[in-house]
């Protein structure tokens, strides 16, 4: 996986305080024109320092210039706008916890190729840096799982499975890069509620998804599987790679 960019010696990166006073919904900015050298986005001033690079696209560091809050931009140039559009639908649905990497704003181009979502930046990076750097003590481990497990629960709770936990998927932030913060929500599935508002996850999923490492029996074998009982197998390998 790919792991952050080392930070330059100067300029030192603006502070990660609280939200920018993003609205209740993020809202719809208006993107950078197609070829245009301006690094604006509304709001906010996009830096060249990426945080982070995959087949999606790249995270780059950004400030929200009223407040001066650090942010992450994440621009995905994608043929399929729909995959976005599902991520961005989670991460609504999702609202706000204090162990979730926030959704601030959004936007994409005309032609819903390329996405621009604003997150909260989490300067620490990924848990998997950490956990790769030496091995965590128990009482560390300990904690950073409790965060990890309210994320889950509290994901849980609004019907949301995210069917790709891991320890690339968990950043690192606070004073301290101790607080820990459930990213990516890019294969979350939010399951319908019932006329009463029960969450209804009766029918099994059969999307095959995840990262194989952290895949439960049932989804490597192809079976329907509960989106929920899958991320709590991936909850225990992800706490036996803390360990380990």
């Amino acid at each position: 996986p790919a792991e952050p960019a080392p930070p330059p010696a100067e300029p030192a990166p603006p502070p990660a305080g609280s939200a920018p006073a993003p609205s209740e919904e993020p809202t719809a900015l208006v993107p950078p024109a197609e070829g245009a050298a301006s690094n604006r986005l509304g709001p906010y001033e996009m830096s060249e320092r990426v945080l982070g690079e995959g087949g999606y696209g790249k995270v780059v560091l950004a400030r929200h210039v009223p407040s001066g809050t650090g942010v992450a931009v994440k621009r995905v140039v994608t043929d399929r706008p729909e995959a976005v559009e599902l991520e961005v639908r989670a991460m609504k649905a999702a609202g706000s916890h204090g162990n979730l990497c926030a959704l601030h704003d959004f936007t994409c181009t005309a032609d819903r190729k390329t996405w621009y979502l604003v997150l909260e930046l989490c300067p620490g990076g990924e848990l998997f840096a950490r956990v790769e750097s030496g091995i965590l003590t128990e009482g560390v481990a300990r904690e950073l799982f409790i965060g990890i497990l309210a994320g889950v629960r509290h994901l849980h709770g609004q019907g949301i499975a995210h069917r790709d936990l891991k320890l690339e998927n968990v950043l690192m932030a606070g004073p301290n890069a101790d607080v820990p913060k459930i990213c990516d929500l890019g294969l979350a599935h939010v399951y319908a509620r019932t006329d009463d508002g029960a969450i209804d996850n009766s029918a099994r999923l059969t999307q095959w998804c995840g990262s194989r490492n952290y895949c439960p029996p049932e989804v490597l074998a192809r079976l329907p599987y509960d989106g929920f009982a899958a991320d709590r197998w991936s909850l225990g390998i992800l706490l036996f790679a803390m360990l380990a």
